[in-house]
This record gives structure tokens, C-alpha cells and sequence, in this order.
């Protein structure tokens, strides 16, 4: 046998081995579909900022009816209040934020026993203002990053300018 044909027969071979191996037979695994909504309501209005200390109207769907609903904050978690789905899965609460939650981003979950089994896990990302409703400050102050800016542009010109009348004096 010729070193071709045996480094084409030990080519097929690898090749048979790994379609094998990696064609084997791979079957979907059944889980309870988890359908459902959080709706957050500040003063009558759907919102996700919310204020600290302020109390907002938390409701959702796709719950087993009569099963608890615990809701959270995640951030550190901490659990806010708890509730029961109504006969249709829906519940439906008044919840205090805590004036002592960081400002910034959050997420509050509902969590409980799904309509279709399982646990149902609703989740809502939120932004916690201060009591005035005023975010948390992110990021740098531009104004000193516009003044550097603006002294390195001028300062760039300024050695422009001086290059080229020394150029045209040298020439």
C-alpha cells in the first residue's frame, strides 16, 4: 500500500469516526412554557422609574391560581411584599420602595407557581430616582473635558502657526 492511499484510508477513517460521534441523535426536552407580565404603575402611570420611598402598583399575569407571588428588588434581594393570584393568575399589589434602595438600576421580580407548573419568574428593570424624582448623577462632568479640548486645539494651532513662520524664514 502507498503512503497516499494509507494516509487516505486513515483520512476516511478519522472522518467516519467523527461524523459518528457528532451526528448522534439529540432529543428536546419538554419544560412548562412560562407566559406572563409585570406592569409597573407609579401614580396611575406605567413607569419604570421609581422613587425612593414612594409606593407603586405592581401586577401580573400567568400565575397558578391561589399561588403566593413574592415580590423582590434584586439588587441585594430584598423582598418587598408578597401577594396571592386571584382565579384568573393575576395579582396585583401596592408595593413601598424602600427609601433606603440605592439609586440607579434595579429589577423587580415576581416570582411564584406558574399556570402551566413550574416556577414563573417575571422580571422588570427599573431606575430608582431619589424622592424628588431626580436620577442618580452617572459619568464625568463634560464641561472640564470640553475646556481641555478646546486649550489643546488652541494650543495645537498656536505651534501651527509658529512652525510655519519659522519655516518660511529657514526658506
Amino acid at each position: 500500500m502507498s503512503s497516499t492511499s494509507l494516509r487516505a484510508s486513515i483520512a476516511i477513517g478519522l472522518l467516519a469516526f467523527f461524523s459518528g460521534l457528532f451526528a448522534s441523535s439529540v432529543t428536546a426536552q419538554e419544560y412548562p412554557l412560562q407566559d406572563g407580565e409585570l406592569r409597573i404603575e407609579d401614580d396611575e402611570q406605567v413607569s419604570d422609574v421609581v422613587r425612593q420611598g414612594s409606593s407603586i402598583l405592581l401586577s401580573g399575569t400567568g400565575f397558578a391560581p391561589g399561588s403566593t407571588v413574592v415580590i423582590t428588588a434584586e439588587s441585594d434581594p430584598i423582598e418587598l411584599a408578597s401577594a396571592v393570584a386571584d382565579a384568573t393568575g393575576t395579582f396585583s399589589v401596592t408595593v413601598r420602595i424602600p427609601s433606603t434602595l440605592d439609586l440607579g438600576s434595579h429589577t423587580l421580580k415576581a416570582t411564584g407557581e406558574g399556570a402551566t407548573g413550574g416556577t414563573l419568574v417575571l422580571a422588570q428593570s427599573v431606575s430608582v430616582a431619589d424622592t424628588d424624582g431626580n436620577l442618580p448623577l452617572t459619568g464625568a462632568d463634560s464641561s472640564t473635558m470640553l475646556l481641555l479640548a478646546g486649550g489643546l486645539l488652541a494650543l495645537g494651532a498656536t505651534v501651527l502657526v509658529a512652525g510655519r513662520r519659522v519655516f518660511t524664514r529657514a526658506g
